[in-house]
């Protein structure tokens, strides 16, 4: 009689196990199912979108490297620095739609500019250390 009802005992808890296996499957598939698209619409949305007017680049020792930005005329300002945070090449587009690029030597200086200025009209200009044209065209 023992023998029969530890048989059945064991044969229910079986039983129980097995359910509780497929209870714990069935929710965890429903979480799954029900949760992922939004968590995975979350994370690429963040991936797909970074809003802000002003982007700052640090260097590893905590000096501004260049940066990306809007400034309060409306003009758009993309600078690169050097080592030591001095702007070595800078483009901008203008609220009228002026582009100038322009690459700065270590003493502060224009060296090479380019613009498409209002109208679409072209410059190109190269100038010396001390800052006078050696180049312009037009």
């Amino acid at each position: 009689m023992r023998t029969t009802d530890h048989q059945s005992l064991d044969h229910r808890m079986t039983r129980l196990e097995r359910k509780n296996r497929l209870l714990k499957l069935l929710v965890a598939a429903a979480i799954l199912l029900t949760g992922t698209p939004w968590l995975v619409d979350q994370v690429t949305a963040d991936e797909r979108v970074i809003e802000a007017t002003r982007f700052l680049l640090y260097d590893e020792w905590g000096k501004r490297r260049g940066g990306l930005e809007v400034l309060d005329d409306g003009t758009a300002v993309l600078n690169l620095r050097d080592r030591f945070e001095r702007n070595r090449a800078v483009l901008t587009v203008d609220v009228d739609g002026k582009t100038q690029l322009g690459f700065i030597d270590a003493g502060g200086t224009l060296r090479v500019g380019l613009a498409s200025l209002t109208g679409g009209a072209p410059l190109l200009t190269l100038k010396d250390p001390s800052g006078r044209n050696e180049f312009k065209a037009p």
